[in-house]
């Protein structure tokens, strides 16, 4: 689930290891919540392993017979290729201001992946993008503890808003996934609001 569709940020640690991700990468799963796959979790320093699902139980067995997992792991070379768009990603992704990450993807004429990633951002709520995107930049030179303590901070006033109602209720209760975020643009929200959510 994007948690920025609901009225909420990523939360759990998210705002520590996200902006520790290459440039762009971390802004793009937290604004958008796209998913990445396995070998594209290891391709992005997420993970550190990747076995193909037809493999998982070979695997579980030799780790119940007494192999080590290291070892069954560390002769692996069999890891995919990534299609993940990685340049476009640093290059649309890689600013820490919601306004002109969706300026440069507006203004990628002709390019399908940059329109899609408009029409996610633009379902999302405009209040949590700028949230989220305060809350990754804060984090980059934080502890875990600090990002645990910013997100509960955050975690205990956003969901106190309409856009977190209303997102729950479009999402998850009602599903009609048409929720009527206020306000509505991301121009239009109050940055002081911002601030209020993301720092004690």
């Amino acid at each position: 689930m994007p948690e920025t569709a609901i009225g909420f940020f990523p939360d759990v640690g998210a705002t520590y290891f996200l902006p520790r991700l290459p440039r762009g990468v971390g802004m793009w799963l937290g604004l958008s919540g796209s998913r990445v796959r396995g070998a594209d979790a290891v391709h992005l320093g997420l993970a550190t392993h990747f076995v193909p699902a037809a493999e998982l139980d070979s695997v579980a067995d030799a780790v119940r017979a007494g192999d080590s997992l290291v070892d069954i792991l560390g002769g692996r070379s069999d890891l995919p290729s990534s299609d993940l768009p990685i340049a476009k990603i640093g290059e649309y992704f890689g600013d820490d201001n919601v306004a002109a990450i969706l300026g440069g993807l507006r203004g990628a004429a002709g390019d399908e992946w940059a329109a899609e990633m408009v029409e996610l951002l633009e379902g999302a709520s405009p209040t949590s993008l700028w949230v989220t995107a305060a809350l990754l930049d804060a984090g980059r030179d934080s502890t875990l503890d600090e990002c645990f303590d910013r997100e509960l901070h955050a975690a205990t006033q956003i969901t106190k808003t309409n856009d977190f109602a209303e997102g729950v209720r479009a999402m998850l209760v009602d599903k009609d996934r048409s929720p009527s975020f206020e306000p509505s643009t991301i121009d239009a929200v109050d940055q002081s609001v911002v601030a209020s959510i993301v720092e004690d």
